[in-house]
């Protein structure tokens, strides 16, 4: 699949699926812009895909601020002259008791996650329609279909970014624009991985309940974001891919 000369966006790239995802689409011929809050740990990044900086570029932005979001827009255009694919990944998570949640977490959660995706598409909605054929893909999480207890603002959001992607994807569409999203399951990523070790994910447990027995490499996650991304899918939008192992199309017994 060779996508070359075509310029991605992808916010929280400078690690994890982020980072595989601008890393996979980079070796398919796109230009990207890794794209996240820690600017140094962009640049980091950015370096390891192209050392040269001909190809990849990192640019900071914080997805709670609608300046801020436009100005990384912005500066991708001036530097690549437009983009054709926006993969929105920037979020948190947080764990607890629902009647817990304070209202300045669930903003703060809801703000990078719902609103983050809502304010880059926004942003970057003028420069996905001169490309005569962009393509968002959003990400969800399997937290969007089934009840994660201790993780409600993190389910919320989740589910929020898929109606999201349904509405986009009908409204977007008469400018050539198509908008799907992803859902992962659990995925082998430094956040999971510094969880299970400090005992707060019993991993055989974990894996016990995965069908295919395992947790997701980010790179697996990667893949069908770069699928939905590509020309090979243009006909398909509106759609959530689930890649989960199968967790949730099972009832354990």
């Amino acid at each position: 699949m060779n996508e070359q000369g075509r310029v991605a966006v992808v916010t929280g790239s400078a690690r994890g699926i982020g980072l595989a995802t601008a890393s996979l689409l980079r070796e398919r011929g796109l230009r990207v812009a890794i794209v996240d809050s820690d600017l140094e740990a962009a640049k980091e990044a950015a370096v390891g895909l192209d050392p040269r900086g001909d190809t990849v570029s990192a640019v900071q932005v914080d997805v709670l601020d609608a300046d801020s979001v436009t100005a990384m827009v912005e500066e991708v255009v001036s530097r690549f002259g437009g983009v054709d694919v926006l993969v929105n990944n920037a979020g948190i998570t947080s764990q607890g008791p629902s009647q817990d949640v304070t209202d300045e977490a669930w903003d703060r959660l809801l703000g990078i996650h719902v609103g983050g995706t809502f304010r880059c598409s926004r942003a970057a909605f003028p420069a996905l329609a001169a490309s005569g054929g962009g393509a968002i893909v959003n990400l969800a999480s399997i937290a969007a279909r089934v009840g994660l207890p201790q993780r409600l603002s993190y389910c919320t959001a989740k589910a929020g970014i898929e109606g999201m992607t349904r509405t986009l994807a009908v409204e977007w569409a008469p400018h050539g624009i198509r908008v799907n999203a992803v859902a992962p399951g659990w995925t082998r990523t430094r956040l999971v991985d510094d969880t299970i070790k400090r005992g707060l994910i019993n991993e055989a447990r974990l894996n016990a309940l995965i069908p295919l027995g395992r947790l997701a490499k980010p790179e697996e996650i990667a893949a069908a974001i770069a699928f939905l991304a590509s020309s090979e899918a243009s006909y398909i939008t509106g759609q959530t891919l689930y890649i989960d192992g199968g967790v949730t199309i099972q009832l354990p017994v």
